[in-house]
């Protein structure tokens, strides 16, 4: 499972939820990376604001669930297995 680079250490308090949430974002800017998708591409499919998606991925925001659902979504991915792996990692 990817880990943070150091610019992605999040600004939240190091306990385990935050932890997770983390994680879930590590995981699905990674995904977007490997799919080869723009931030502007990866919105349009999700139907979510771009600058939404960048936030979460630099950790500046926590997405709401809406958003996060649509995000997985948008990457064609499984919910319930991103979650699972978001769980088992833990930055």
């Amino acid at each position: 499972m990817p880990k943070p680079e150091p610019d992605q250490v999040p600004p939240w308090p190091p306990d385990a939820d935050h932890a997770f949430v983390a994680s879930f974002l590590v995981i699905l800017k990674q995904a977007r990376l490997d799919q080869g998708l723009s931030l502007r591409e990866l919105a349009a499919k999700a139907g979510v604001d771009h600058g939404v998606l960048g936030r979460g991925e630099r950790m500046e925001r926590i997405p709401s669930i809406v958003t996060m659902r649509r995000w997985v979504r948008g990457l064609g991915l499984d919910w319930q297995e991103v979650y699972r792996d978001a769980e088992n990692t833990g930055l």
